[in-house]
Formats: structure tokens, C-alpha cells, sequence
């Protein structure tokens, strides 16, 4: 099985990045990959240190490991990403850090938690452990036109830190570019729902996962699917900008799945769609999931 190294990282989404590996459809792929700051925050006084130097504008943050050529891919595909395994590493950390998050006026001085991590549970103190969520932050695949940092989401996926993209999630991304040009990073041990603070339980880890290609249908935005939920992604400035894509992709897709009217899918979505912020601290773009029951579809 092909193994890529954390060593092979990508710090944008690009359609001028050289592929570090060519894959074809159906295949396996072990990624390694780094925490967010590429492996250089190991203790509690490396949090200044290991901020990283700004590149051309790109922070350099959430190193991606990529990217990966997806054999036949063109653009007006939709490539498949299932996530089969992600194995953390033995620590991670989390940070609070000035102005960034929504308790970041409280915050004195940049601080860093380091977090073990074995048997499934995060040690945060002898009194708190709770137990881990691994998932990924950053997926996505190369847009057509300018390049998409790694901190930041766009229509082809990116820091989206969406908490659904965890072991046995489908994730379909848009084909803009010959490959596709595939990376994923930025894996948390757990991310509560809108990292609320700005970070989540960074760590490196080690994910397998299986593409697929389907061949001329095309995706605007990522789309993920579970064994009961299907899920729509929205990202913006603010959230009702955000909010409003993820609910006008879901509908879309509701009324071409199951003939409904523009009316009859927005009364179904009130009804049992349930809209759930995953990216909220400001700084970067606003970035919301909406969850619907899969159904079945007309005909079945």
C-alpha cells in the first residue's frame, strides 16, 4: 500500500504544485501528517518559537500532506475521499492565544496545553480526561484559479474543520484541475463544534483512505456523506453568508434527488435539517454544515 510521509507537505491548494504521488481510482493511501504547526511545538515554552515565518502572504500553518494525483481525473469530476482510519499520535496541544477566539479578550499571554493522548483518551489533568474524536481539518483539492492557504476554505474544500470528516465519512470534492491534486492535514485528536477558541487538539496522525473518481458530474462545493446523513458546506464573512450556501446546496440537492418544488425542499429542511457551525472564531471565513437524513430516492 502507498504511504506518503508527513515530510511531503503542501501549505496551499494549488494548480501549480508538483504531485508528490500518482494514485489511480479505487486505490489505498496511508498519509502521515503533521500537527498544525509541523511537528514544532513539543512543549509548553515552544509557543512562541514555533510560530511559524509567513510566506509570499501564506501563514504556513496546517500543513497539508500532498499533493496526490488522481489518475483520469478532469475537471468536471467529482473525486470520492472515504476516510477508512485515522490514527493519532502519543500527544497534541492546544493553545489560547490573544484576541483569537471568543474568549480571546480574556486571554493575558499565549499559552500552550500539552495533551497526552493513549487508549482512546485525552489526558488534559489527573482529574479530566475525556475521550478522543479524531478528524480531519484540512481536505481538499487544487482550485483552477488562485491558490487557497491551507488556513483558509474555498470551493474545493480547505480548512473547512468540519468534525463530520472522521472514520467512515465519504467526502466529495470538486475536480477543477487535470489530478485533482488531493492533500489532507490539520488532524484533530477532537474539535468541539466551532473551535471555539481557535484551535482544537492538534496532533500528527497517520490516515488511510480510498479515492474515487465519478466521471462527469460535477460538485460546486464539498459534500459529505455518512451511513444515515447527508451534509452540505457553506462558508463566508459572516454567518448568514455562510448558512445560506450550505441550505440553497442542500436543497439543490434534495429537489434533483426526490422532484421536489424549491418550496416543498425549504419546508423539509425546517422541518429536519439541522445547521451546525464548525469554524466560528473569526479571523478566517465563517464555515457551517448543514445535516439531513438520507432518504431514499425517487424510484427506490
Amino acid at each position: 500500500m502507498l504511504r506518503i510521509s508527513r515530510d511531503k507537505v503542501c501549505y496551499e491548494l494549488s494548480p501549480h504544485l508538483e504531485p508528490v504521488a500518482y494514485v489511480d481510482p479505487g486505490e489505498r493511501v496511508v498519509l502521515e501528517t503533521h500537527d498544525s504547526r509541523t511537528g514544532r511545538l513539543q512543549r509548553p515554552e515552544d509557543v512562541l518559537t514555533s510560530v511559524p515565518e509567513p510566506k509570499n502572504g501564506n501563514p504556513m500553518v496546517n500543513p497539508a500532506t500532498g499533493p496526490l494525483y488522481i489518475r483520469g481525473a478532469e475537471p468536471g469530476d467529482t473525486l470520492t475521499v472515504d476516510i477508512l482510519d485515522i490514527k493519532l499520535g502519543s500527544q497534541g496541544y492546544l493553545l489560547a492565544k490573544q484576541g483569537v477566539g471568543l474568549l480571546g479578550d480574556t486571554v493575558r499571554e499565549t499559552t500552550a496545553w500539552i495533551i497526552p493522548v493513549s487508549e482512546g483518551q485525552a489526558r488534559f489533568s489527573d482529574r479530566i480526561s475525556l475521550p478522543v474524536r479524531p478528524m480531519i481539518g484540512v481536505i481538499g483539492t487544487a482550485p483552477a484559479g488562485t491558490p487557497v492557504p491551507t488556513m483558509h476554505a474555498g470551493d474545493t474544500g480547505g480548512n473547512m474543520d468540519n468534525a463530520r470528516i472522521t472514520t467512515g465519512t465519504r467526502v466529495f470534492l470538486p475536480v477543477q484541475v487535470p489530478g485533482a491534486l488531493l492533500a489532507l492535514g490539520d488532524v484533530h485528536g477532537m474539535m468541539g463544534d466551532g473551535e471555539l477558541n481557535g484551535t482544537a487538539l492538534e496532533m500528527p496522525a497517520e490516515v488511510l483512505i480510498e479515492v474515487g473518481l465519478i466521471k462527469g458530474q460535477r460538485t460546486a462545493l464539498p459534500y459529505l456523506e455518512t451511513a444515515d446523513l447527508m451534509i452540505t458546506t457553506g462558508y463566508g464573512d459572516d454567518f448568514l453568508a455562510a448558512a445560506r450556501r450550505a441550505v440553497r446546496e442542500m436543497a439543490e440537492r434534495l429537489i434533483a434527488a426526490h422532484n421536489l418544488t424549491w418550496e416543498e425542499a425549504g419546508m423539509l429542511l425546517s422541518a429536519a435539517g439541522d445547521l451546525r457551525i464548525c469554524q466560528s472564531y473569526g479571523g478566517q471565513e465563517i464555515i457551517v454544515r448543514l445535516e439531513f437524513p438520507k432518504l431514499p430516492r425517487t424510484g427506490e
